[in-house]
């Protein structure tokens, strides 16, 4: 066997390894995409889930809201105006504690 055989034999196997290679690179980013594309699928439908599951429950709290407001408006005035003194007492405490400190 040549020299040149030996090389041109050797150049050839080299570029199978090569070739061999690059497809099982493409092929590991092929499953990659593939998986990560899945993944992102199942991520958008459990948003989807869960974006519906929050509204449903809100609108059942605001109906349940409306519902004891015209059950009770005595009451849900009484509340309205605690929670109101409660957030003004919150703020001016806030405020004060700036300007004190």
């Amino acid at each position: 066997m040549s020299n040149a055989t030996t090389l041109r034999q050797a150049r050839e196997s080299a570029m199978e390894a090569v070739d061999d290679a690059s497809r099982s690179i493409e092929n590991a980013a092929s499953r990659g995409m593939r998986t990560l594309s899945d993944n992102a699928q199942s991520v958008r439908e459990q948003a989807r889930h869960a974006a519906s599951t929050v509204r449903d429950n809100a609108h059942a709290v605001q109906e349940r809201g409306r519902r004891y407001v015209a059950e009770e408006p005595g009451k849900s005035v009484l509340m309205a105006v605690a929670v109101g003194a409660l957030i003004a007492g919150l703020l001016v405490f806030a405020t004060g504690r700036r300007r004190d400190g």
